[in-house]
């Protein structure tokens, strides 16, 4: 009898590195974290690896420098490396950046989780093939949140199509005392363009709901606050890439 492939995940971010064990059912073992500082990872990343398994799959948005760290330790313990990039297309997701490189493998690896598992409940659950239409994920949205260093949204629409990301809101409220706000963003004046008929981004917002009214802030300002006052953070939505779907051209 032959023995059974050992295979790992390894996902290497900007603050940390993730790897697990991927199961013989598809489902992922136990997961192992490992923060880093950025240039390099601690001595003893590994002590939860064996000393050899079969092959490793690896996403990374790290430096240059962790991820040939991490090559040359996983080419001394397995056969086969597989490393995930993002690509224009694949399947029927398509990716709204003109260079899609620029799109973390992070995001791009989760946006196809998210169909795969909308596919994988019609497989299960569906009862008649109107059914197994419904719950497929090639024919409803997603919104994929990513909360990682950065908070990432990503909206894929019934047909594949990656939409682009949106924005976020931020409540910030002082409890006790005085201080004051030292506040940095961007797109105040206008959102990000859109592409191929897409519209254009919302702008960023960023208002004081003070006690004696709402104070609207320029993206670059400082300014003093008191307990029980917030602080409203709205940062720029993406551009639209293609028309929205309903209307045509």
């Amino acid at each position: 009898m032959m023995a059974a492939m050992t295979h790992y995940l390894f996902d290497l971010g900007n603050s940390r590195l993730k790897y697990a064990p991927l199961r013989d059912d598809g489902r992922v073992g136990d997961v192992v974290a490992i923060a880093h500082d950025g240039d390099a990872l601690p001595a003893d990343w590994d002590a939860a690896l064996p000393t050899r398994f079969d092959a490793a799959a690896l996403t990374t948005v790290g430096s240059a420098a962790l991820r040939t760290q991490l090559l040359d330790a996983l080419t001394a313990r397995c056969g086969r490396i597989s490393i995930a990039r993002t690509v224009a297309r694949f399947g029927s997701l398509r990716i709204a950046y003109p260079n899609p490189e620029a799109l973390g493998t992070d995001r791009f690896l989760a946006m196809l989780g998210a169909r795969a598992r909308g596919a994988h409940a019609a497989d299960e659950h569906a009862t008649d093939a109107l059914a197994a239409n419904e719950l497929a994920g090639g024919t409803r949205p997603w919104l994929v949140v990513g909360i990682g260093t950065a908070i990432t949204l990503d909206l894929v629409d019934a047909d594949g199509l990656h939409r682009g990301g949106d924005g976020t809101r931020r409540i910030y409220r002082l409890l006790s005392g005085s201080a004051e706000i030292s506040y940095r963003g961007e797109r105040h004046l206008s959102g990000a363009a859109g592409a191929q008929g897409g519209g254009s981004g919302w702008p960023a917002t960023c208002r004081l709901v003070g006690h004696d009214g709402v104070r609207h802030l320029p993206s670059k300002a400082r300014v003093a606050w008191s307990a029980g006052e917030r602080l409203i953070i709205e940062t720029a939505g993406g551009g639209g890439w293609g028309r929205p779907t309903g209307e045509t051209a």
